[in-house]
């Protein structure tokens, strides 16, 4: 399902349960669009929220490109995310967000998927 070597976010991390910023992954120049996979095996808590967004780099070091936000996530279950990265960007991050009363997302994995 996921190529092990582009995950943004892997099963290794454990529990989404917090706020959360991953490292860039390098995925070269991009052509053609990108689709991403974020598996969401649960939403637990007192009204969970989950607000993910995926930021640029042209370096792997700053977010200086483009900044791509899914629609929020308040249920369990896969979803597909398409982004065409920008000019000159070649690295890809996610940064993930909280909301609502002890919220627990699981083992979330963030990765591209080939259709």
């Amino acid at each position: 399902m996921y190529d092990s070597r582009l995950m943004l976010r892997a099963a290794v991390a454990g529990a989404l349960d917090g706020n959360e910023t991953g490292a860039f992954k390098e995925f070269g120049p991009m052509g053609a669009p990108l689709v991403l996979l974020v598996h969401i095996p649960q939403a637990e808590g007192t009204s969970p929220t989950l607000d993910i967004t995926f930021d640029e780099s042209t370096d792997g070091v700053n977010a200086d490109g483009p900044v791509h936000t899914m629609a929020q996530i308040t249920e369990a279950g896969p979803q597909k995310f398409p982004l065409r990265m920008g000019r000159g960007s070649q690295f890809l991050r996610f940064a993930a967000v909280t909301g609502g009363s002890s919220p627990d997302f699981g083992v979330v994995e963030i990765g591209p998927v080939f259709v």
